[in-house]
């Protein structure tokens, strides 16, 4: 049996994504796929944080909570 092909994603692809920048419609595109073919999309916790360390500063406490249950 082959293996399945999974996308693993990283912090700056996150970050793209929801913030819109360049790249955003790749992700949105995985993110859409993989939720299609209930395959999983990956990404470690190393990079999680980063994004919630990110939006964090950024953005409100209610909404870099929303965006880490998001992840």
């Amino acid at each position: 049996m082959p293996a399945r092909k999974r996308s693993v994603l990283d912090s700056f692809a996150m970050l793209a994504f929801l913030n819109r920048e360049r790249g955003f419609e790749k992700v949105r595109s995985l993110l859409r796929a993989g939720e299609a073919s209930a395959g999983p999309l990956l990404m470690n916790e190393i990079h999680i944080g980063e994004v919630y360390s990110v939006t964090a500063k950024d953005r409100s406490a209610v909404s870099h909570l929303v965006t880490l249950d998001r992840l």
